[in-house]
């Protein structure tokens, strides 16, 4: 009797950890088809932004003028109507053709920038997954969180941390972009440019303004070395 006790309760169990693996690999297989999914969802996304390749020059420079100016909503919304997420790549894509084409010390620092804010949104995600796990009383969470820079006695003290880091990160960002980032009015560089003999429209788009820009530059440094 007690033998056929143990074997059904065996059972039962086996059968309760089969049916638990199945959910996880049917959840893990839906997960892998939504992210697909999403991904499909973001390129058709960004197709209908504008890119380095449709956006106007006046068009480039208007958006920089409001990021500076911390108006970042109406600054994205130039690029056509989209999540912001999806608006931001699209700007990056943009900002590190014109940087690459134009300026290469100016390519090299957005770079470097751009490293670090990979790193910080690693250091992020590793916070709130040591935080999660802890806060479910695995304590593996807090080696992840030291790992992110976060020692802390206590899950309230930990979440009070990570809010702070995030702060202080975003504050310094701001005053960086203030420092890094020149207000450039496009009307006065295509003033400049006409002045320069360049008849060219103002509705002129960002890679053939680059163009122009290379010509000046080339021409500024045979007139540089005849002196």
């Amino acid at each position: 009797m007690k033998l056929r006790n143990v074997l059904s309760g065996f059972q039962r169990r086996w059968k309760s950890m089969c049916k638990y693996i199945r959910g996880r690999k049917e959840a893990l297989a839906d997960f892998g088809i939504l992210k697909k999914l999403e991904l499909l969802k973001e390129e058709k996304d960004l197709s209908r932004l504008l890119s380095f390749e449709t956006i106007k020059a006046k068009t480039f420079y208007q958006i920089q003028k409001l990021m500076t100016e911390n108006n970042q909503k109406e600054a994205l919304n130039l690029l056509g109507s989209a999540r912001k997420k999806v608006q931001e790549k699209a700007w990056s894509k943009i900002v590190e053709r014109y940087y690459k084409d134009v300026d290469e010390d100016a390519f090299n620092s957005f770079l470097k920038k751009t490293k670090k804010e990979t790193f910080f949104n690693a250091d992020i995600l590793l916070m709130r997954i040591g935080l999660q796990l802890v806060s479910i009383g695995i304590d593996s969470g807090w080696e992840y969180l030291k790992e992110a820079g976060i020692n802390a006695e206590s899950i309230e003290q930990a979440n009070q941390k990570i809010k702070a880091k995030i702060t202080n990160y975003e504050l310094r960002k701001g005053k960086t972009a203030d420092v890094e980032q020149k207000n450039v009015d496009f009307y006065e560089m295509w003033g400049f440019i006409q002045k320069r003999g360049y008849h060219v429209s103002s509705e002129l788009l960002l890679p053939e303004w680059i163009g122009i820009l290379k010509n000046i530059k080339k021409e500024n440094g045979r007139e540089d070395s005849k002196g």
